[in-house]
């Protein structure tokens, strides 16, 4: 036989193997495994470790000629011992790659459920006291490129910095990967700190599941955060800043959009009322009284960023203007503004200057 033809004989046996290996990948191994069968193990291990009882409706394993393998479920729900439960989800659904657990990897490239519940923070405590000098024995979990869509959702937190309880509910989270590694964030819903109902929508665009860090050059948003309470977030407020104590209503929405890397455009309005911030007592604190509105329309080229429009309008004050800051990226930018100062009254001014 000729190099050719045992080269072809070759190749057509590795095809062949690859595609017996893929036919019975897909249609055998799910019911070699048989997911039922697994289910009590896991359930073992929950009652026996961690104090939870496990509930898995119709349980489905699941495999794909990409070699992806997926779980799903009508219901899966995780109570504690008295009956309450810490998380729920309709219709779970997770695909993994499972090769990449070979590299300490769990890869997930889709994930969704409808009507989820969580309530996680005594469960996960519970595992971080007893599996925290067992750090290196977890996966690596990796979400890059993954596809996020949760219809409905109620998340309570309890945030030990500010001694309060948070309750995040939605009608939807969902994440679209996209082409240049980005990814696109949507999700409309209310957060809850003692019966102050924040409410948002938001779409943003980015590479938040690669980079940790925000990249600003293919940063897009759009969308609203309406009845932000400052003395609901105080505590965060105190620690960044030197003002201890501060209150008003804030609502915030923006928009922006990018022709190209270095050609973006952004909308911005605060609306912000009865604000007030002080550094303590006899120092200087800062009062804005009732319903003032600053409105932001900017233009970013490569080195240049136009401020198109700066409007402010209070009770008693105003102002309005443009300009143009060059070299905004380096330390000591060059800013060109011309300003319109509105009949105002010079003491809320004042008032409103932070030093």
């Amino acid at each position: 036989m000729s190099k050719l033809g045992r080269t072809i004989k070759i190749t057509c046996s590795v095809i062949l193997f690859f595609v017996v290996f893929q036919f019975c990948y897909v249609n055998f191994l799910p019911e070699i495994i048989n997911i039922n069968k697994h289910v009590p193990f896991v359930q073992n291990i929950l009652k026996n470790k961690y104090g939870y009882d496990l509930t898995v409706s119709n349980p489905v394993f699941k495999t794909y000629y990409d070699f992806a393998v997926s779980l799903s479920s009508d219901e899966v729900t995780v109570s504690d011992k008295d009956g309450s439960k810490i998380f729920h989800a309709d219709k779970p659904f997770v695909k993994i790659q499972p090769f990449k657990i070979l590299l300490k990897k769990l890869k997930i490239r889709e994930l969704s459920a409808e009507n989820l519940y969580t309530d996680f923070s005594p469960f996960i405590e519970k595992i971080y006291k007893q599996d925290s000098k067992k750090k290196n024995s977890f996966f690596k979990t990796d979400i890059t490129n993954a596809a996020v869509n949760i219809s409905g959702y109620d998340i309570l937190l309890y945030d030990r910095y500010i001694n309060k309880k948070l309750v995040l509910s939605g009608k939807s989270f969902e994440i679209l990967p996209l082409k240049r590694s980005l990814s696109k964030l949507s999700t409309d819903g209310t957060l809850n700190i003692d019966t102050q109902i924040t409410s948002f929508n938001l779409e943003i665009v980015n590479k938040f599941l690669f980079d940790k860090k925000l990249d600003l050059r293919n940063l897009t948003a759009k969308g609203y955060i309406n009845n932000i309470n400052l003395k609901s977030i105080a505590p965060y407020l105190n620690k960044y800043t030197d003002y201890k104590n501060v209150s008003g209503i804030v609502n915030i929405h923006f928009s922006s959009d990018i022709k190209n890397m270095d050609d973006k455009n952004a909308e911005i309005t605060i609306i912000a009322k009865d604000i007030e911030a002080n550094k303590g007592f006899f120092k200087h604190q800062i009062v804005i009284d009732g319903t003032n509105t600053l409105k932001i329309r900017t233009h970013v080229s490569k080195k240049e960023a136009y401020i198109e429009e700066i409007n402010f309008t209070g009770q008693r004050t105003g102002f309005c203007g443009k300009g143009k800051i060059l070299d905004f990226y380096k330390k000591n930018p060059y800013v060109d503004m011309s300003v319109v100062v509105l009949p105002s009254q010079i003491s809320d001014i004042v008032d409103m200057i932070p030093f």
